[in-house]
């Protein structure tokens, strides 16, 4: 029996020791705020938010506030409101919860210590967005958060948000969906009764007279009825089913309303069906990881709750087989084929949803002084200058940027690209160097 634990050597000459690591850290005048991670790759991993104050008699730091866990997974930056003024001062934590907290001093409520320590006032997340960058005003009024490609600006005085910027997503050279149409060849009779009829159009507008528009409504056709002869069905069953724009449901309605024959197996409707509840379970899931790690379990239980059962996914497949009118037994209806095999024993396979690319703000950069109410943002590909006073976009440039910053005497914005080019941009002049 060893009662002193002397007489047997460690494990740890056969491990990996791992280290503590400083993942995000910002500096004040005052006070200095380290992000700590550590992760061993067998227990939860281990997340520290300490708050140094600065000791002039010692000219060192001391350990002021400890948070354990303050995000899920670790920090993506810290910032404080102001490098040199230590009244009204707060500081912004972004973590890969893609959770935004705000950071004040407030008195100290232990009783074996006195004075300021620092304590969370406002957590904000803006629809489940990720977010990568924040950026304070230079007086400290105002924070800019970037949650994908919505610039949120709030006032932290009372952090309220007071609007949100955003540009479409091919402001940013990303475009998710592309339609292309060929006109068709116009003749000059065409041409010319388009002509007359602006023509017309704009002298009736400048006299006031409403005959012009009147004779345009009475002039109106009404659509003539569709009327399918046998022949041309099988053609239009073809173009229909090759369509892209029509989903799967609108293809069987039409056929219905069209009475168009048309088949489709067990298997089609039910791997449709099936489909549509994987794809509410695959968004849900999603919002499952912003949860904290204490109530992932509680928030999975009642999702297995919310989401139906596979006897309640049958049920609803029946339901529809029942409403289209097709026998189970067969499988089909009498009529043209979609060509897709029916193998009612094999087991259904769910095809993921595709999810489109969002664009994300990676760096913001307030200006100061007479340029206070301008704001650059920059995307993976664009940079832009936000006006505040008009909430309008001042110029947008083609720009991939890993680091900006704003010189307050010169008003020149440096930009510093990916491909180790710096470009310098002036604000009073609004020219571009190299």
């Amino acid at each position: 029996m060893d009662i002193v634990a002397q007489n047997r050597l460690s494990d740890e000459t056969s491990k990996i020791l791992y280290d503590i690591r400083v993942t995000a850290a910002d500096i004040n005048i005052d006070w200095l705020a380290t992000g700590e991670e550590f992760n061993d790759m067998e227990h939860t991993p281990e997340v520290r938010l300490k708050f140094w104050e600065y000791q002039k008699n010692t000219q060192n730091y001391a350990l002021n506030t400890n948070f354990e866990i303050p995000h899920d997974g670790g920090f993506r930056l810290i910032k404080f409101s102001s490098p040199l003024g230590s009244d009204n001062l707060v500081c912004a934590t972004v973590g890969l919860d893609n959770v935004l907290k705000v950071w004040a001093l407030e008195d100290s409520d232990n009783i074996y210590k006195q004075g300021k320590t620092w304590g969370c006032v406002k957590k904000i997340t803006y629809k489940y967005q990720p977010i990568e960058s924040v950026s304070f005003s230079n007086d400290g009024s105002l924070l800019a958060a970037g949650f994908a490609n919505n610039l949120c600006i709030y006032m932290v005085k009372n952090m309220e948000l007071k609007f949100v910027l955003s540009t479409p997503s091919s402001y940013s050279g990303l475009i998710n969906e592309c339609f292309i149409g060929l006109p068709k060849e116009k003749s000059k009779k065409t041409t010319d009764n388009r002509k007359t009829i602006l023509q017309s159009f704009i002298k009736s507008l400048e006299s006031g007279d409403d005959k012009f528009v009147k004779s345009l409504s009475s002039d109106k056709k009404s659509p003539k009825p569709l009327n399918l002869n046998e022949k041309s069905k099988p053609n239009l069953h073809k173009q229909i089913l090759q369509s892209s724009d029509l989903g799967f449901f609108q293809k069987i309605l039409t056929f219905k309303k069209l009475s168009i024959p048309s088949k489709f197996s067990d298997k089609t409707v039910a791997d449709k069906v099936l489909h549509r509840f994987n794809g509410k379970s695959h968004s849900l899931s999603k919002k499952l990881k912003q949860v904290p790690h204490k109530m992932q379990f509680k928030a999975k239980h009642k999702l297995n709750r919310l989401l139906p059962t596979h006897s309640n996914k049958f049920d609803e497949v029946a339901s529809l087989l029942q409403f289209l009118n097709i026998s189970k037994k067969s499988g089909q209806m009498n009529g043209f084929s979609n060509g897709v095999d029916k193998d009612d024993s094999s087991e259904i396979k769910t095809i993921p949803k595709e999810t489109k690319k969002i664009v994300q703000i990676k760096h913001i950069c307030f200006c100061s002084g007479e340029y206070a109410h301008l704001v650059v943002v920059c995307t993976e590909n664009r940079v832009f200058i936000w006006n505040l006073l008009t909430l309008r976009l001042q110029n947008i440039l083609k720009l991939s940027v890993e680091h900006v910053t704003f010189d307050p005497i010169t008003n020149l914005i440096a930009c510093f690209t990916r491909y180790n080019e710096c470009e310098l941009f002036s604000l009073l002049l609004r020219t571009y160097k190299h």
